[in-house]
């Protein structure tokens, strides 16, 4: 690979090969031999055919169906990609000195099933002739802090796309309501952006999505009751955002959800009984909103809860007592009162249970009593 970026870097001093550079695979006499050649991707070949080339893969025609594992320094004369109008597969992820805007002749590549351009410094806003790319699957722009601007509502023409990744941007604007039209995606990611406006109600329109994240960003607005749509989710994400309003009820028609995570929020009202019903839920983060009222006694049932962080909200009542067993629990900065029933030796009971729980809380006193307990064997 070090040859090759060595070679590369005498070739791409500027985006065209020069004229007067001899290659073997001048010699073949296709569109997608010369605009290869033309890339100024590849240094000195090494083979008269191009499909040969590294990180090249042709279909059974000879025309170019993959182009992937391929270290490039920069887009070269990136026109020329448009050439390529039999490519599936494009996967230039890892490149750290591919920079630049994407090209504009991405649209000509209509058969594109799976984009991946992570983790590269591609700049400029994601084009909206992206929609143009209707049989993409798989679309990966993870990981380029310099690419920006909104996301183009055009993005919604994807409707055979099952995963979506754009987190770890720089992306703006709102998330556009044609991402409902997405029926097939499965995961999305759009985290660590700068996103702002409400969560379109049209997010219910998902019903194959399992995982979504959209947290660490500026949302505002309510969680959409639409959410309830979405019945094979399995993990939520929507922490360090400026949500407001009250957690919707319908959460609780989500049977398959295992994490939820709204922490660092201003969500208010009370936590939603119908949580309750996530009998797969492993993972409850509410911390750092204005929730008020009780816990809901419905949390105890839920058997295979392990972590339960509902610190700095204004909570009041009773701690139900079960919700003890066997979890880790952070219910710090709250107005909770504590009456915990106690085992023969003065811990908390756990039912025969030598398991500890670990907790946080404002009360000295309930603190001393589980230090003491953390100490006995």
């Amino acid at each position: 690979m070090l040859l090759l970026a060595i070679n590369m870097a005498a070739c791409v001093s500027t985006f065209a090969v020069p004229s007067s550079f001899e290659s073997p695979i001048a010699f073949s006499s296709s569109d997608e031999a010369k605009a290869l050649l033309n890339s100024g991707w590849w240094g000195n070949f090494s083979s008269t055919n191009h499909c040969d080339l590294e990180g090249i893969t042709c279909n059974d025609a000879g025309s170019v169906a993959r182009m992937e594992s391929l270290l490039l320094l920069n887009w070269g004369n990136s026109d020329e990609i448009g050439t390529l109008s039999k490519l599936t597969h494009l996967d230039l992820s890892f490149n750290p000195y591919l920079q630049g805007v994407l090209p504009p002749t991405l649209r000509n590549l209509t058969r594109l099933v799976h984009l991946d351009l992570s983790w590269t410094y591609i700049e400029g806003p994601i084009p909206s002739s992206i929609g143009n790319l209707r049989n993409l699957i798989h679309l990966d722009l993870n990981s380029n802090y310099y690419l920006n601007g909104s996301i183009p509502p055009e993005i919604g023409n994807l409707k055979k796309l099952s995963e979506l990744d754009l987190s770890f941007n720089n992306l703006q604007g709102p998330i556009p309501s044609s991402i409902g039209h997405l029926s097939n995606l499965t995961y999305l990611y759009l985290r660590s952006n700068q996103l702002c406006g409400s969560i379109p109600p049209e997010i219910g329109n998902l019903k194959s999505l399992l995982v979504m994240d959209m947290s660490s960003n500026s949302l505002n607005g309510s969680i959409p009751s639409s959410i309830g749509r979405l019945s094979n989710l399995t993990s939520l994400y929507l922490h360090t955002n400026q949500l407001n309003g009250s957690i919707p009820s319908s959460i609780g028609q989500l049977s398959s959800l295992v994490v939820v995570d709204m922490g660092h929020n201003n969500l208010h009202g009370p936590i939603p009984r119908e949580i309750g019903n996530l009998s797969r839920l492993t993972y409850l983060a509410l911390g750092r909103n204005d929730l008020v009222g009780t816990i809901p006694n419905e949390l105890v049932d839920l058997h295979v809860l392990e972590y339960v962080d509902l610190s700095q909200n204004n909570l009041s009542g009773l701690i139900p007592n079960k919700l003890w067993s066997e979890r880790t629990l952070n219910l710090s900065y709250n107005r909770l009162d504590c009456q915990i029933s106690t085992s023969p030796n003065g811990c908390p009971d756990e039912e025969g249970s030598s398991f500890t729980p670990s907790c946080s809380f404002t009360t000295a006193a309930l603190e001393s009593e589980y230090e003491l307990c953390r100490t006995i064997k």
